[in-house]
């Protein structure tokens, strides 16, 4: 293969993986913390699995999702794939993680770091460079992706719970894991704050494992309660 065929072939497989998500995530490795040998942890996303698929669809295409999920069913890993196709392929966008903590939020961050630095490696030949941004202990709490041909760049930042932060910006993808662990009444005021800094075209989407309450902002949200 001559220069030029692979240049070329590199051009096609990144239009395909920003055009489809699938795609995207049948070349994409996730971490399983669960395998007990530390050196087989990094493996292939399993694509093959239908829910996931439907899963991925939602998440590209509906404008609010919330999911109710279970340990294992790598709902979170997942979204932080959505998030990193969010940074590399769309120029300008803003992502926010929120989470009960910005450290917490910023462990996804990391995730979305383990995407990159995984895909195949003449994909970054024609991929924006991720600059990343550290808190305490190392976390990762924002990537800042600089786009060329004088196009914006692409942000992806953590949060924590709460209204003021979310404030200050407009978002295209706000992502919020646990919602159940976080506060109820500092979940109505996330919430409150979240779907305005959205705007017209922005995603909300929603994940957590069953709250600590039946009357918690997550119960009451997900049984249609909240929002008739």
């Amino acid at each position: 293969m001559t220069d030029r065929e692979l240049r070329e072939e590199i051009a096609r497989q990144l239009l395909k993986a920003k055009t489809d998500p699938i795609y995207y995530f049948s070349r994409c490795k996730t971490i399983d913390v669960d395998e007990p040998d530390p050196t087989k942890r990094i493996k292939p996303y399993p694509i093959h699995k239908e829910y996931l698929q439907n899963l991925i669809w939602m998440a590209e295409n509906e404008r609010r999702l919330a999911i109710y999920k279970a340990r294992q069913m790598i709902v979170s890993i997942t979204m932080c794939g959505i998030a990193s196709r969010e940074v590399l392929f769309r120029p300008g966008s803003y992502t926010a993680f929120v989470s009960k903590k910005e450290e917490d939020a910023g462990k996804l961050v990391g995730r979305v770091k383990m995407y990159y630095d995984h895909l195949p490696s003449y994909w970054k030949l024609g991929l924006p460079v991720p600059q990343y941004y550290h808190a305490k202990k190392g976390i990762v709490i924002k990537i800042i992706c600089k786009h060329p041909f004088g196009q914006p760049d692409s942000i992806l930042q953590a949060y924590p719970e709460g209204g003021d932060q979310l404030r200050m910006d407009t978002y295209s993808l706000i992502y919020w894991d646990e919602v159940g662990l976080c506060d109820s009444d500092m979940c109505q005021m996330t919430y409150a704050a979240a779907v305005p800094a959205l705007g017209r075209t922005g995603r909300l989407i929603m994940s957590s494992t069953p709250p600590r309450y039946a009357e918690h902002f997550w119960y009451r949200l997900i049984s249609g309660r909240l929002l008739g």
